[in-house]
């Protein structure tokens, strides 16, 4: 996977560039900017580069081994600097997310700028909506956190299976729902009840995987609003 696909070498020096997030929008940009002459350092509060490409989306839509080999190619190439485990944030406004177990340094935004001649922000989506009701209620995830924290423990750093069972409520429609109960089905889930607030004709995941999904025993609940 390139992400410096613009060139074959980087461009003439024309100044230096932060980019905050390492993730699919993150590295694309560096590429780009690269290719254009810019010194970049990539800020990073995971452990490695890719983002959701590495921590959320499974192996059969994204070949791991070609993001790792696209961030190499920067780094040895382009000599672009990767300060990973790195949070940077506004200042006075580090709220907590997804991925701030890996974080061991903390970095305000002001306390950069200075040094840099533009500040690219690609943070992504570690901060994911959720039900207001639902944040105490354990075993309640959002799909994204769902399948960050599976990753994470196909990964080796969580050494148990975080969530078991037979039931499972989805709440949703999109195609974040579809890796979730694929995920679940894959685990041995029973029964699983998908919530949704239109006609099941009208769901966004498709007509492909309703049919699938009904085929493997999923229920749809319709007109449902939580």
């Amino acid at each position: 996977m390139k992400f410096a696909f613009m060139c074959k070498e980087p461009g003439s020096r024309r100044g230096k560039v932060a980019v905050i997030g390492a993730g699919p929008s993150g590295l694309a940009a560096t590429g780009y900017l690269s290719c254009q002459g810019y010194e970049v350092d990539v800020y990073e509060k995971l452990p490695y580069a890719g983002g959701p490409m590495m921590f959320a989306m499974p192996s059969y839509k994204v070949s791991f081994d070609g993001v790792i080999e696209g961030v190499e190619d920067l780094r040895d190439r382009f000599s672009v600097n990767f300060l990973f485990r790195t949070k940077v944030f506004k200042n006075n406004q580090n709220r907590a997310d997804v991925g701030d177990e890996f974080v061991e340094r903390n970095m305000p935004l002001e306390d950069i700028i200075e040094n840099y001649n533009a500040i690219l922000i690609s943070t992504g989506a570690w901060h994911p909506n959720t039900i207001e009701d639902f944040k105490n209620i354990r075993n309640a995830f959002t799909a994204f956190e769902y399948l960050y924290f599976w990753r994470l423990y196909e990964e080796g750093f969580l050494f148990n299976q975080f969530i078991k069972g037979r039931r499972a409520v989805v709440v949703g429609e999109d195609l974040l729902v579809v890796e979730s109960v694929k995920k679940m089905l894959e685990q041995g889930f029973e029964e699983i009840y998908i919530l949704h607030s239109s006609n099941i004709n009208e769901v966004p995941m498709g007509m492909y995987w309703i049919r699938s999904f009904l085929n493997e025993g999923v229920s749809f609940i319709q007109y449902t609003k939580i």
